[in-house]
């Protein structure tokens, strides 16, 4: 019998509690071995949820606690990595809160992987968008029962995420009519350089993938959960902005913060919301199927966490303030950050110099293929047997 391979799940997250519970646990009872997760700098009930969550499942979670206010998500998800080499794993699966894996007939992740020829370092799965109810109560565990509503992207040509923001504030897209991207899962066989978002291997770049059909392995994806949600959501475009990052880095919480400005949050969650009106009062409204899929896998989570937690502990309020800026795991988070930053900045220096390398060679080879460099070949060559002849006679003379 093939031996199953070991798979870690690793997560960071900030102030997605309750469904940060079900997103782990999900994991660990359907997909992998252990799951390292990063809470970095929560306010909300996480901490303490974490603490619950690490009695119900041992040894298998690790939690790390951050409270830096620097949003470097594609550093600390490395650092992630480096920490969680420790388990020996035979694959990294990196993911969020509000995204969970549906399978084919509920076949676990580790077993999928183990199928996998061992020529291919990474899969690449794809990751769907699914709508929640305009009044979805992320504390209430029966309305994750009626999540029904994948959304069927309707624009595949490839735009600049400022432009899909400017369309969809003008209200000519919707955000849901805008497929996902894809994303990765790879082998621990060696140094790497995840991407933010965890869609592209940067290190090692020959990496060699294998993309899944949907129907074997897929993402349900719920980045509009809830109206609470979408004020985080703005909280956090806020400080993108504020940092000074480009639009184009988290452009759908930039974007959420602009529609805030302009005082139209309402208007957009009406959007890209289900609503038992059917007046649509001429809003671009997202298309969708209904499905029961995610409903059907997400049911086993759903009663472990209704029996493991109350109500009180699923409640999103504001944690104990005294637990903060502690981090008591044996690895101290803070240790691995610095050397992961210093990684992530040689690897942005060394892709510049390839870069200008690059661009040094096809200007040259621009320059070869030109009609003045062909027409000036001859001078070229009189010249370099004048300048030998030269060195010759010069070389008999003495």
């Amino acid at each position: 019998m093939k031996e199953v391979s070991k798979v870690v799940g690793l997560i960071q997250a900030k102030n997605e509690w309750p469904l940060l519970a079900l997103s782990i646990s999900h994991a660990l009872m359907h997909h992998v071995d252990e799951v390292y997760v990063l809470n970095h700098g929560s306010v909300d009930q996480t901490s303490e949820g974490l603490k619950h969550l690490k009695k119900l499942w041992n040894n298998r979670l690790h939690v790390f606690n951050w409270y830096d206010e620097r949003y470097w998500q594609e550093v600390y998800t490395n650092a992630l990595i480096m920490i969680s080499r420790t388990s020996s794993p035979d694959w990294f699966y990196v993911f969020d809160a509000d995204e969970f894996l549906i399978t084919r007939e509920s076949k676990s992740l580790k077993r999928i992987v183990s199928d996998v020829d061992a020529q291919y370092s990474a899969i690449r799965y794809e990751v769907q968008n699914w709508i929640s109810n305009e009044g979805f109560d992320e504390t209430d565990l029966h309305q994750y029962q009626l999540l029904r509503y994948r959304s069927v992207a309707s624009s595949f040509i490839e735009i600049h995420p400022t432009v899909y923001a400017d369309e969809i504030l003008a209200g000519n897209l919707n955000f849901f009519d805008v497929p996902f991207f894809s994303k990765v899962i790879f082998r621990n066989d060696g140094p790497s350089w995840l991407e933010a978002g965890a869609h592209h291997m940067k290190r090692p770049d020959h990496f060699k993938t294998i993309t899944l059909n949907a129907d074997e392995l897929r993402a349900a994806h719920f980045p509009l959960l809830s109206r609470k949600k979408l004020e985080r959501k703005v909280r956090q475009g806020q400080r993108l902005v504020q940092d000074g990052f480009p639009p184009t880095h988290g452009w759908q919480n930039q974007m959420v913060y602009r529609f805030s400005q302009e005082n139209k949050l309402d208007e957009f969650w009406q959007s890209h919301s289900i609503s038992s009106s059917n007046d649509s009062s001429g809003r671009t409204l997202p298309s969708f199927i209904i499905e029961d899929d995610f409903v059907q896998a997400i049911e086993p989570t759903l009663r472990l966490i209704d029996k493991s937690m109350d109500s009180s502990m699923l409640a999103a309020t504001a944690g104990d303030l005294s637990t903060r800026r502690l981090d008591d795991s044996p690895i101290p988070f803070g240790a691995i950050v610095p050397l992961a930053r210093n990684l992530q900045l040689m690897l942005l220096e060394r892709d510049a110099l390839i870069n200008e390398r690059d661009a040094a060679i096809a200007e040259r080879d621009v320059l070869i293929n030109s009609l003045s460099w062909r027409y000036t070949e001859f001078i070229r060559r009189i010249l370099h047997y004048a300048k030998t002849y030269i060195k010759s006679v010069k070389n008999r003379k003495r």
